[in-house]
């Protein structure tokens, strides 16, 4: 079982399937909880037709002071982001989940807490994670947490040098003694 997320996400096609796999289980629990990271009022969410000459649907979500649901998109591209990366997490049950560039559209200030999220449903529901990145921001805020869980996680560096691709493994001290002294680790 393996999902990979690209930089642009997933398409609405994608996600409504996906959504519809976990509708009414656990799995569709821990998106809505997700989605508290960034906005703690929603309370749903549904897929609905786009058009009535289509068979597209569209991602609404409920807000518990709002009387009418708005599309998911409205709450922007961060909102959006956190969906497909649970989402997929979450339908990766016993697989690999590949997510690459991780934090587009996530506001710095909610990565740590999405990493948190992230270690938390990867173990329960037995997915294992690779992310890339660019961000220096996502970097320390992955440092933070697996700080808190120095078992659960692994960081590696990609580069290339003389024409010919290198990988270095970094253990926790040695990413934390290089985001401590600004060595570029991305």
């Amino acid at each position: 079982n393996i999902r990979k997320l690209s930089t642009k996400g997933l398409t609405d096609d994608r996600a409504s399937s996906l959504w519809d796999s976990i509708s009414l289980t656990s799995a569709q629990d821990d998106v809505i909880k997700a989605f508290h990271i960034i906005e703690p009022k929603i309370t749903g969410l549904s897929f609905v037709a786009a058009d009535n000459e289509s068979n597209d649907r569209l991602p609404i979500i409920k807000l518990s002071d709002m009387p009418e649901p708005i599309p998911l998109k409205s709450l922007g591209d961060g909102m959006t982001r956190l969906f497909h990366i649970i989402l997929s997490l979450v339908t990766a049950k016993d697989g690999v989940l590949l997510i690459d560039e991780f934090e587009n559209g996530l506001h710095w200030s909610t990565q740590t807490k999405a990493w948190e999220l992230i270690f938390i449903l990867a173990k329960q529901w037995s997915v294992q994670v690779f992310c890339t990145t660019h961000s220096k921001d996502c970097i320390n805020s992955f440092e933070d947490v697996w700080t808190q869980n120095p078992e659960e996680a692994a960081f590696f560096r990609l580069y290339r040098k003389e024409n010919q691709s290198h990988i270095k493994a970094y253990d926790l001290e040695m990413l934390s003694d290089a985001i401590e002294t600004e060595t570029e680790v991305r």
